[in-house]
């Protein structure tokens, strides 16, 4: 029997357009951006080493269906439908370190001035990342059983396997997704990281 580190967290698997703009699916960025907007502060309250930070990508219009954004990472955590507007970005401590950066993309900004949408130019999506507390995965894994999964799915995450969404990490190096379609012997130093899939209307900055 072996434990391994799970994150019992929500993800939004797909967002819809609701109308023709999307700012309220980050209802702590302010409406009305500015060229100092960003970077914003997203504090991590998660013992775990490794969470997803959601950013916006192409076809996301913040506050004028006229306000395009031009992402600049590449999608990791899973692959986004074709109408979603969000896509979730990996993010995990290197060496420990407290504070890290992620750059979304660039957005376009639009004020509405007597009735009118006009262009005010463009700023970064850009978090500044900071971990509250210090993650210690290994720890995580095994003190305690509500912290852990085992190879029951099921009984110890309260999810079937087609629920989640499970990424493998190993010592100091990238999380990956896990491909459950492959049986192979399981390492004792691989960590294994598990997503619920959420409901389509969470707002979450972070999993």
């Amino acid at each position: 029997m072996y434990f391994v580190a799970a994150v019992l967290a929500l993800v939004e698997l797909s967002i819809y357009s609701q109308g023709t703009t999307h700012e309220h699916l980050f209802p702590d960025i302010p409406k009305n951006l500015e060229t100092g907007t960003f970077p914003y502060d997203i504090t991590i309250y998660s013992r775990s080493d490794v969470v997803a930070v959601k950013c916006p990508i192409s076809g996301y219009h913040h506050n004028s269906e006229l306000s395009n954004f031009y992402q600049s990472f590449e999608y990791r955590l899973y692959e986004p439908l074709p109408k979603a507007t969000i896509g979730w970005e990996i993010i995990d401590t290197i060496n420990y370190q407290k504070y890290k950066t992620l750059f979304c993309g660039e957005t376009e900004i639009y004020k509405t001035i007597n009735g009118t949408s006009e262009y005010f130019g463009q700023t970064g999506w850009e978090y500044r990342i900071n971990w509250k507390d210090n993650p210690d995965p290994k720890k995580l894994a095994t003190e305690k059983k509500e912290y852990a999964c085992s190879e029951s799915v099921p009984e110890k995450c309260g999810s079937s396997i087609e629920d989640l969404i499970i990424l493998r990490k190993r010592g100091s190096g990238r999380s990956k997704q896990l491909d459950i379609s492959i049986t192979r012997k399981v390492p004792a130093e691989l960590l294994f990281y598990f997503f619920k899939k959420p409901n389509e209307d969470d707002e979450l900055n972070y999993m």
